[in-house]
């Protein structure tokens, strides 16, 4: 069976091939990040603390209110935000929850259930907090996903970089269908997003406060 690769095109990881004159091969050229390495992005944020509204969240995953106020209620995903906040208080969720929230969108708007994008999404958080603490591969921005089913029909995953593929081929052991998710370009594309919101809401007293335009309990 011919095997099947899903990419986001809006989260394209952009590789320019050049040949090596020497030896015939080809080149990856790492692409050229104005805002710096994604460790010192990363870093910029503190992953659990609480900074981002439902409104910014909603935006950034690009997902309809109704789709993600089913998702709290049903406690389909893994974040640290109340379900339920409560009247008079507003639900804010952290630089981690939006990640993951993002990644579950991406992954259902390919077929994945939620439940099974909710674990998965679990790589993309290590990935995350490797970046922010200097763990293992933080010194690389070329991280795959690469998630198919196993034999029982479970959704599992299997993490690549780059730079370790032949010529920037997938493994041959991959399954006949898979998606191939670009970790590295979904975190700074979304942590781009995040850092001027995080900057132009922080309180005086140096805690994130609600916007005026924010919903109670959303």
């Amino acid at each position: 069976m011919t095997a099947e690769v899903k990419r986001f095109s809006d989260y394209a990881l952009h590789r320019v091939y050049k040949v090596d004159p020497r030896t015939g091969e080809q080149i990856v050229e790492p692409e050229v990040q104005p805002d710096g390495p994604l460790p010192e992005l990363a870093q910029k944020l503190d992953p659990d603390a609480p900074l981002f509204t439902t409104t910014e969240v909603l935006e950034i995953a690009r997902m309809k209110s109704n789709q993600f106020q089913t998702w709290m209620h049903r406690q389909l995903l893994s974040v640290s935000a109340d379900w339920k906040p409560g009247t008079g208080r507003r639900r804010l969720f952290s630089t981690m929850d939006v990640v993951t929230i993002v990644f579950v969108k991406l992954m259902t708007d390919l077929g994945v259930p939620v439940p099974s994008a909710n674990f998965l999404a679990m790589d993309v958080g290590m990935r995350l907090m490797n970046l922010v603490n200097g763990g293992p591969g933080s010194d690389r921005e070329n991280m795959l996903l690469i998630l198919g089913k196993d034999d029982a029909g479970k959704w599992c995953s299997v993490s690549r970089y780059v730079d370790e593929l032949d010529n920037g081929d997938l493994p041959d052991d991959v399954p006949p269908v898979f998606i191939v998710v670009e970790v590295d370009k979904l975190l700074r594309q979304t942590i781009e997003q995040l850092i001027p919101l995080a900057r132009t809401s922080v309180a005086p007293t140096g805690h994130k406060g609600p916007r005026p335009d924010d919903e109670e309990g959303t």
